[in-house]
């Protein structure tokens, strides 16, 4: 099956409401578009209200997949909380061997898998383990959102840090615009962290994409070269 880092990639934020879900349908259609028979996966979603179109339903439009829902989005949660908190209160336990097999299964039907994380690395899967976590267990490269705003610089080096704490290869930065603000720490950002990082933010903007928002963040992330990025091999 290949070494776990050539069959997909995990998409973290540097918080909530960065744009996780934006970007990493963007990469999914991209994929497709390339001829890569692509999976995706949310393994866990909180705020699963019934309204509205949910991370998960919005990856699975952008790739075209017809993978079953519960391995797509195995664990579902309504509480917009945090994924432990929200699981507790609904007597759910949340496991990370288990997700790491629904993303076997997916791997194994896939040429690539695009994973979109749970909120920043450190947010809480259970009362020990975390995104992180989950992160190591599953191997894979990742993408790092960061949302363009006063305080990414600070995020994204302590996220930086955390990742390669545990030995997690960070693939590309991707410097995402949530809000319409354009204040002078929005207009610095990009260049303070590539000199920090060591590593240029490919800069998304998505405010005036249409409903298809995907094809839109696809099409940019395959000119600012990020789609190269990713170590994709076909079967």
């Amino acid at each position: 099956m290949g070494r776990p880092s050539d069959r997909g990639v995990l998409v973290v934020g540097t918080d909530t409401g960065v744009g996780k879900t934006v970007i990493a349908a963007g990469l999914a259609w991209a994929l497709a578009r390339g001829g890569v028979d692509v999976g995706v996966m949310k393994p866990v979603q909180t705020g699963c209200s019934g309204r509205g179109m949910s991370d998960a339903s919005s990856l699975m439009a952008a790739s075209g997949t017809t993978d079953p829902l519960d391995d797509v989005s195995p664990a579902r949660l309504r509480a917009p909380l945090a994924p432990w908190i929200a699981a507790e209160r609904e007597g759910v336990r949340l496991s990370i061997p288990s997700l790491v097999r629904t993303f076997a299964r997916l791997a194994a039907r896939h040429d690539y898998v695009v994973v979109e994380g749970v909120g920043g690395l450190m947010v809480p899967l259970t009362p020990t383990r975390t995104t992180l976590d989950l992160a190591a267990a599953l191997g894979l490269p990742l993408i790092l959102v960061i949302a363009n705003r006063l305080g990414a610089i600070n995020h994204t080096l302590l996220t930086l840090h955390a990742a390669t704490s545990r030995g997690l290869h960070v693939r590309a930065l991707i410097l995402n615009h949530p809000t319409r603000g354009r204040g002078s720490a929005e207009r610095t950002n990009e260049r303070a962290i590539g000199r920090l990082a060591g590593q240029r933010p490919s800069v998304v903007d998505h405010r005036r994409a249409g409903p298809r928002i995907w094809e839109w963040v696809g099409r940019q992330l395959e000119r600012d070269g990020v789609m190269a990025k990713l170590a994709v091999r076909t079967r």
